[in-house]
Parts: structure tokens; C-alpha cells; sequence
């Protein structure tokens, strides 16, 4: 880790979509579709049209490329900004908490191989 930045693991840009809701959502509730700025191994930053108090719980929608398999990641909200280049997003990041292993290695595996060369900067 960089002495100089709070990160435990690396940031990656994937070339994914992924979906998002409150943890209150039912199941029939629609789901918010965006890329993601970066991920990496504790949590994923994108951008939101609303803006979520730090604790929120969230769930988070992957997709596996390969299978086809939909996991459901639980999270938290870690913090919500205002975006620098776009005033009508916030820039959110959430902390995975709740990953069975199953999806935790899916995840990992996304991560490491579809993410060489797309190191994430900032």
C-alpha cells in the first residue's frame, strides 16, 4: 500500500455494467444501470444521480461475462460527492460487506484478469 493513500487493494477500470439499488428495494423494484468509475477488491465507485447518506446499504448487481451468472454484492456506503466534471451526479463509493465466496472469487477473477492493462488513476 501507498504510505500516502488510504487504499488496501488496487483500482481497476473494467469495461463492465453494472446495476445498483437501495438494500430496501424489493424484488419487483427496477435497478440503476451504470459503469463503473473503478473497482477493486473491498469496493466499487460510480456515478448516481441521487445522493446516499454515508451507512446506506446498497446492493449491487454483477454479471459474470464468461457464465452469464448474475451475483447480488451487499455494501455500504463509504461516501457520496458531488462530481467535479458533472454536477448532476454524485460520485459514490461503496464498501463490499456481504460476498459469499462463490462471488467473491468470481469477483476476484474479473478483477485480475479482465483488468491488466487498466489500472485506474486518482
Amino acid at each position: 500500500m501507498n504510505p500516502e493513500d488510504k487504499r488496501h487493494h488496487e483500482r481497476v477500470k473494467l469495461p463492465l455494467v453494472i446495476k445498483y439499488q437501495n438494500a430496501q428495494a424489493g424484488p419487483g423494484e427496477r435497478w440503476n444501470v451504470v459503469n463503473p468509475i473503478n473497482m477493486s477488491e473491498s469496493g466499487i465507485c460510480f456515478l448516481t444521480m441521487e445522493e446516499y447518506a454515508q451507512g446506506a446499504g446498497m446492493k449491487i448487481l454483477l454479471t459474470d461475462p464468461v457464465k452469464k451468472t448474475e451475483y447480488i454484492l451487499g455494501c455500504s456506503v463509504l461516501r457520496c460527492v458531488k462530481a467535479k466534471d458533472r454536477p448532476m451526479f454524485h460520485e459514490t463509493v461503496v464498501i463490499i460487506e456481504d460476498i459469499s465466496e462463490e462471488t467473491k472469487r468470481m469477483y476476484s477473477h474479473l478483477l485480475k484478469e479482465f483488468g491488466r492493462g487498466r489500472r485506474a488513476e486518482g
